[in-house]
């Protein structure tokens, strides 16, 4: 899973490294509840297009959850770029499961400026 701290990004390696193992780039919680995905910080910021959806957990923390459009390009991206068949097959699966209330033209546009158009039209042949 992979997650954007905005703030005080020490912190939360310092919980992560408490409850994890390190692995070869992610975090490996040891929690049963949360242990089937690793955790990677991405970023310290949100720069994406789209807007996140943003929820609010103990009216005070935020939490950002990408939009799907936003999580399928950057699969596709790593497809592209890195040849990376998981994440081929994550760009799959998200994008079969929401294809039906996914913008299809922001999913357009985006991918053609981020250079993935290409493998757009391949992800599309799945499902």
């Amino acid at each position: 899973m992979d997650i954007i701290v905005e703030g005080n990004v020490e912190v939360v390696r310092r919980v992560l490294s408490r409850i994890s193992d390190l692995g070869l780039k992610i975090m490996l919680p040891r929690i049963r509840e949360i242990s089937e995905r690793g955790i990677d910080i991405v970023s310290n910021v949100y720069d994406r297009r789209k807007e996140p959806l943003k929820l609010v957990v103990d009216g005070s923390y935020w939490v950002y959850i990408s939009p799907p459009e936003e999580v399928i390009i950057s699969y596709l991206e790593a497809w592209k770029l890195q040849r990376s068949e998981e994440d081929k097959m994550k760009a799959v699966l998200v994008y079969c499961a929401q294809r039906n209330s996914l913008d299809q033209g922001y999913l357009r546009d985006e991918s053609s400026r981020r250079n993935v158009n290409d493998y757009l039209r391949k992800l599309e042949e799945y499902c």
